[in-house]
């Protein structure tokens, strides 16, 4: 069912997270040029190109780690709507905390991104069990859970993990 995601090569993976990434960065730069009132305005344009990066580097988590989780043994299995709910959560949470940057900072911002964090390492350790899972067909170890976290945490700066875990993900699933 959740196949789809695994056609797609790790290279190819890589490639549209870093021109995204690229992407995201020309547009905050080419805003520093403008006036500190005006720049206000830009930073909350800034939430929707980051939502949309941060709907396709957790979505894609999320679509991977529901592509492990049917190839992993029943008693090692995971739900999958309880981290869907939290990646829309912090998909919003991004997306108005930008929005309402000119209004300053609110108190329910800080339980809002606490959430937010927590919902992001949770897909991060969620993707890193589910290809150990699906890899070894029983309860992985911790090492090779954090091998792949750190890989895959890593990504956020140079997408080279990405590449890395998808092609490992492809071979588990026999998607040459």
């Amino acid at each position: 069912m959740y196949d789809g995601i695994l056609r797609i090569k790790g290279w190819q993976i890589y490639a549209v997270m870093q021109l995204a990434a690229i992407g995201l960065m020309l547009f905050w730069f080419s805003a520093l040029h403008i006036e500190m009132e005006e720049s206000i305005g830009t930073i909350a344009a800034f939430g929707l190109p980051l939502a949309v990066l941060e709907a396709g580097y957790f979505g894609w988590m999320l679509a991977v780690s529901a592509a492990m989780n049917e190839r992993m043994p029943p008693e090692l299995r995971r739900g999958i709507l309880f981290p869907a709910l939290g990646l829309f959560f912090a998909i919003v949470y991004i997306f108005f905390v930008k929005l309402s940057f000119r209004e300053g900072l609110k108190p329910w911002w800080l339980l809002a991104n606490f959430l937010s964090s927590f919902i992001n390492f949770y897909l991060l350790w969620l993707l890193s069990r589910s290809v150990a899972a699906a890899e070894e067909k029983s309860k992985p170890s911790l090492n090779r859970v954090m091998g792949i976290f750190f890989a895959v945490w890593f990504t956020m700066f140079l997408p080279i993990g990405a590449w890395w875990v998808q092609n490992r993900a492809r071979r588990v699933a026999g998607v040459s």
